[in-house]
């Protein structure tokens, strides 16, 4: 009797780990976002980055509260940071600090978190 309920304890610990780890609240979302790797950045160009990622943000939110099957979500979810991405080159333009050093890694950490928002339940 007390190997069944340590089994059904690890598995009710196991499943809570679980469901936790696949949200993301909005704090965590744009404290994510706005780990650049760019350490120097001027205010105006600070103050798009902020005003990019809390448009993501909203509009990633706005997405989760739709009703649509999965690939169609991941579609959505790819188109707004292609225009995010779209958006970032854009606000650096010819910087060539922006491009030589920390485009690819400015990359890399966004197919990361693209990818950890397609797997993950967006939370208030």
């Amino acid at each position: 009797m007390r190997k069944i309920s340590f089994i059904y304890g690890l598995i009710i610990m196991f499943s809570c780990a679980v469901v936790h780890a696949q949200m993301i609240s909005k704090k965590s979302l744009l404290n994510s976002l706005s780990d650049t790797g760019i350490s120097t950045i001027s205010s105006s160009q600070k103050k798009g980055m902020d005003d990019l990622n809390s448009n993501l943000v909203s509009d990633l939110y706005k997405i989760e509260s739709k009703k649509q099957s999965k690939s169609e979500r991941e579609i959505a979810i790819d188109q707004l940071f292609d225009k995010r991405d779209k958006d970032v080159d854009s606000l650096f333009g010819n910087d060539s600090n922006y491009i030589k050093k920390y485009k690819k890694e400015y990359r890399k950490k966004s197919r990361s978190l693209r990818m950890k928002i397609k797997l993950a339940r967006l939370v208030l």
